[in-house]
């Protein structure tokens, strides 16, 4: 495996290593809904593992439409954020899917937001004290002219009132989450803005029961005359934003498929003896292809401007490795495995769960097919 390019301190690295094993303590209550994901987020909060590489200097006085703050002042890379996610994937995807939308929303907020708004907003994110919540799916495919946005703006003075449905986001705690969304103007305008989950006009539905992600809070949102006020609107550039935000966003999933399939993997090299000794071809070539992937993925983590389509064949490809080795692990493994109890049965359905995650496969597929 290709070693990661990293930045934090030794002492920083085994912080990490606590914490992992912490989560690892609660994967099976999260994996069954019995505990939440908002401990381990504030866990990580509280010693800096929540905004890695993001920008920390504050904005200069200028146009009423943001502009991404330059990532030159930052704390860790994007590099070390996505260890992060890696490394708790190997031992609990869902939380680390939890850590992946919030990290990824709380970027919106520290490239694009006001001054006045990350003040707002981002300390009690980066501690871990508020969940983040990145609803970008349906922005992402309306930029593609796969669908309209399902969320509408009007001016009321100078807030924008919102009405509409977000058909599905994660980390939808009731207690104040931050959903960052996109909504079309009456002028035909799309703005990128940001609510919290306790204002007015909020309802979010009862949460379905999920396959291993029911402790992450996701489900739909209904907004009935949201007022947003100037503030919270990060910018009516979208296309400009989703450009500036995207690749750290499918970073950042790649490296959470990556640490599902290095813990299958590891898994399934205990179990190849006996009869499943026959699986050894088959593990070895898994194991090439990982570290194929990961050669890629560490050149595009450092890369200043890596292709769109890069980025959407190396997330697609390595979340086909994930289903791929989680099955091999299943196969490995035997019976004990089956046991709905088992870490083997968990990355189940963690890696079930991949598939349909926006960009889904489908998606990913259909842009590929595009870009030839």
């Amino acid at each position: 495996m290709t070693a990661p390019t990293l930045t934090l301190a030794p002492s920083d690295l085994t912080s990490l290593s606590g914490l992992v094993d912490v989560v690892g303590e609660r994967a099976a209550r999260v994996d069954t809904g019995e505990v939440d994901v908002r401990p381990s987020l504030r866990d990580l909060g509280r010693v800096g593992f929540l905004g890695l590489g993001l920008p920390t200097e504050t904005r200069r006085p200028g146009s009423v439409v943001a502009t991404p703050v330059p990532a030159t002042d930052t704390v860790g890379t994007l590099a070390d954020q996505a260890e992060v996610i890696r490394c708790l994937a190997r031992v609990c995807t869902a939380t680390a899917f939890s850590v992946w939308a919030h990290r990824t929303a709380a970027g919106y907020l520290a490239s694009w937001g006001s001054d006045e708004l990350r003040a707002e907003l981002l300390p009690d994110l980066l501690a871990g004290r508020r969940t983040a919540a990145t609803a970008m799916a349906t922005a992402f495919q309306a930029a593609l002219g796969l669908r309209e946005l399902s969320v509408t703006a009007h001016r009321d003075g100078d807030d924008v009132v919102l009405d509409g449905t977000i058909p599905w986001a994660s980390n939808l705690f009731a207690d104040g989450a931050v959903v960052v969304l996109a909504a079309r103007t009456d002028e035909g305008r799309n703005l990128i803005v940001a609510i919290t989950t306790d204002q007015r006009g909020v309802a979010l539905r009862d949460q379905p029961e999920l396959l291993a992600l029911d402790a992450t809070a996701s489900t739909t949102v209904r907004l009935d005359g949201v007022r947003v006020p100037a503030h919270r609107v990060l910018t009516d550039r979208f296309l400009d934003f989703l450009a500036d935000v995207r690749p750290a966003f499918l970073l950042l999933q790649t490296a959470l498929c990556l640490g599902l399939a290095d813990a299958a993997l590891t898994a399934a090299a205990r179990r190849l003896e006996g009869t499943t000794a026959i699986l050894t071809e088959d593990h070895d070539a898994l194991l090439g292809r990982r570290g194929a992937l990961d050669a890629v993925f560490q050149r595009r983590l450092t890369e200043p401007a890596p292709a769109d389509d890069e980025l959407v064949r190396l997330r697609l490809e390595v979340s086909q490795l994930a289903v791929a080795v989680t099955r091999h692990e299943a196969t490995a493994t035997g019976g004990a495995g089956y046991l709905a109890s088992s870490a083997t049965a968990r990355r189940l359905r963690e890696a079930a769960f991949l598939p349909i995650q926006s960009p889904t496969e489908a998606q990913l597929r259909w842009e590929l097919s595009r870009s030839v």
